[in-house]
């Protein structure tokens, strides 16, 4: 399995061509005035893009469809997408589907644990010391939305239902068994943010891979280049 990581960069994003762009992510740029998410909406979709060429060498117009919980669908292959602040994650495998998210270590939302955390999760959170409930709530969230999006459900699915590994394993590949099904997952941090990579089958090995904005326009340019070429030869 391999991860993707792209950091943002909010001065680059004015340079980014609607050509090099799929349908989908220029209807949805159409119904936002937000700044930032029209940068994850971007930069998701020149990952995604970079992503399923560097894997399977496939080109615009991307064969995705999505279920309607926004889980996307390949003819071979998975894939998951998640962004947060100034990163975006995008893992790809060819025989497993693949749940990913990324999230800031910011502040532990009390809140939200109260609803969707389990007893046991609520008690070992107060168990810890303020910087460790921010650890601990990113990790569990991370966790949740990681199995959520590999099933291609919701989280009000697993409200106050399932528990997130309570130890810090970092890197280091796990399994754990919800609902009678065993799952693989791996979590790890880049710069303050968490991420995890959850899976139904055996993650036997993982790479991270992190690719530059130039380094992604770059290939797509070329991709695109190479379409229109082919289309006036033809």
């Amino acid at each position: 399995m391999d991860i993707f990581f792209c950091k943002i960069n909010k001065n680059q994003s004015n340079l980014i061509s609607r050509r090099i762009l799929t349908k989908r992510a220029i209807q949805r740029l159409k119904k936002t005035t937000h700044p930032k998410k029209k940068l994850h909406i971007m930069y998701s979709d020149l990952l995604i893009q970079y992503v399923l060429f560097t894997k399977q060498r496939m080109k615009y117009p991307l064969s995705i469809t999505y279920n309607m919980r926004g889980k996307p669908l390949l003819s071979k292959g998975f894939f998951n997408i998640s962004n947060c602040n100034e990163w975006v994650m995008c893992t790809y495998s060819d025989n497993a589907a693949v749940g990913a998210d990324i999230e800031e270590y910011k502040r532990c939302n009390h809140e939200l644990a109260q609803f969707f955390f389990t007893q046991e999760e609520l008690k070992h959170l107060l168990t810890l010391s303020q910087r460790e409930q921010i650890n601990f709530f990113t990790d569990a969230w991370t966790f949740k939305e990681s199995y959520v999006k590999c099933k291609g459900i919701s989280l009000f699915d697993i409200k106050n239902n399932i528990n997130s590994p309570l130890v810090r394993n970092y890197f280091i590949k796990d399994e754990t068994e919800i609902e009678g099904e065993l799952f693989h997952y791996v979590r790890g941090v880049i710069e303050n943010y968490s991420w995890c990579l959850l899976s139904g089958k055996n993650i036997t090995n993982y790479n991270i891979k992190l690719v530059c904005y130039s380094q992604i326009i770059e290939t797509l340019t070329n991709i695109h280049r190479g379409n229109y070429a082919e289309h006036l030869h033809d």
